[in-house]
């Protein structure tokens, strides 16, 4: 069984989407993680130089940093795509973004880059654009969880073909 939020649940109903079959949650974004070691690394060096500075920084620079990438991470690790028998509905947080029936999913993009040096794969991306009718797109990326899985549900509900076949 998938739980879906009440918001979700709420959106869901409304628009008559469904019964919820998948649900892709986000990874927690780099540059939240690289801040987080930023701090670890100034703190350790004030440590080895003077301790009533590491002190000022971790009271005043760590726990309101701390706080604030908790908070945006328990966001991020809260939303996610969700996949229904109906459409889909794109949540971040409490906040439904959007939600589609099927009839309105025009085209799906996938794409999967693979970087390499000297023939040594260190970097991979994805990503998914959705095409709708007379509305924007909707992108995802590789911070999806399983992006590929979701392409291809998403791709047998609205019997899309990949924008590079013909």
């Amino acid at each position: 069984m998938i739980l879906v939020p009440p918001p979700v649940r709420a959106v869901a109903a409304e628009r008559g989407l469904g019964t919820c079959e998948a649900r892709f949650r986000f990874r927690p974004g780099a540059p939240g993680v690289l801040g987080f070691t930023g701090l670890l690394v100034v703190a350790f060096l004030s440590v080895r130089t003077d301790p009533t500075q590491t002190l000022g920084v971790l009271l005043f620079a760590w726990a309101p940093f701390t706080l604030g990438w908790a908070w945006f991470t328990a966001k991020r690790l809260r939303s996610g795509l969700y996949v229904f028998t109906g459409g889909l509905i794109y949540a971040y947080g409490e906040k439904i973004k959007a939600a589609v029936p099927w009839a309105d999913v025009v085209e799906i993009d996938y794409r999967a880059t693979l970087y390499l040096l000297n023939f040594i794969p260190y970097r991979s991306s994805r990503y998914c654009r959705i095409s709708l009718h007379g509305r924007s797109e909707l992108l995802f990326d590789s911070t999806c969880v399983n992006l590929s899985r979701a392409v291809f549900l998403l791709r047998v509900h609205t019997r899309t073909r990949p924008a590079d076949e013909p």
